[in-house]
């Protein structure tokens, strides 16, 4: 299996608090069978918790040489906070994309209703590929909505939503966008070791005992194991 979001990267923002809490969750991944995790800190222009492009960067770069020894890949990606602001730093190459890559997951307000397909339709436009972030949690959005995101967006679905930890309404959402075969990828959101944890395996029981094992298989390695091979740098090829 292979992890596209998560908070692992330590000091960045409200995930791992330190490196102890991310070689933790990086040991849980290894438990479960992951083989590649993506490095998703949150990208929030205007917010004191965020440190910057290049700061993430940096401690990436430091994490990356502490963590060496651990059989586990890991990537640098972000979860962009959409904004019109962060739409034009995003398409002026000035974000953070999964690996470099014209790949980006990218997250909405739950509450306050916007526009996301009009949002994602224009990051598509500008040659990027978005991946938006568990649309299950968000209050407005029904199944019609995805259904025309999916014209120019990936879906991504939290495990925690799959496990019924947000409350049954959001569990009954995810699995009726995966009913209709919406869901391209399944991750696990993870932010520590004890209450937001990786629980990808747990998850995928769930998922191959109500669609299959063939559906689990493709929203948990398949789809993934095609965008790893997509976002890999050139010199690694």
């Amino acid at each position: 299996m292979i992890d596209i979001h998560t908070h692992i990267l330590p000091n960045v923002d409200d995930g791992a608090e330190d490196i102890n809490q991310a070689i933790e969750l990086l040991n849980q991944a290894i438990e479960q069978g992951i083989t590649h995790v993506i490095l998703t800190p949150h990208i929030i222009l205007n917010s004191s918790r965020f440190p910057g492009v290049e700061t993430i960067k940096q401690r990436f770069l430091e994490f990356q040489e502490q963590v060496k020894d651990l059989d586990i890949k890991i990537y640098l990606g972000s979860e962009i906070f959409y904004s019109s602001k962060a739409y034009q730093r995003l398409v002026n190459d000035e974000l953070i994309t999964f690996n470099n890559s014209k790949y980006c997951l990218i997250e909405f307000t739950m509450k306050k209703k916007q526009d996301i397909d009009e949002a994602l339709y224009n990051i598509r436009a500008k040659g990027y590929y978005p991946i938006l972030a568990h649309p299950e949690r968000y209050e407005y959005i029904k199944l019609e909505d995805v259904v025309k995101i999916k014209e120019h967006s990936k879906i991504q679905v939290n495990t925690s939503s799959i496990l019924g930890l947000h409350g049954r309404k959001i569990r009954r959402f995810a699995f009726k966008m995966m009913k209709n075969n919406l869901v391209d990828y399944v991750a696990s959101d993870s932010h520590n070791p004890t209450t937001r944890y990786i629980n990808l395996l747990e998850a995928y029981k769930i998922v191959s005992k109500k669609f299959g094992k063939a559906h689990a298989d493709n929203v948990f390695t398949v789809n993934q194991e095609k965008l790893i091979s997509k976002i890999i740098d050139k010199e690694s090829q």
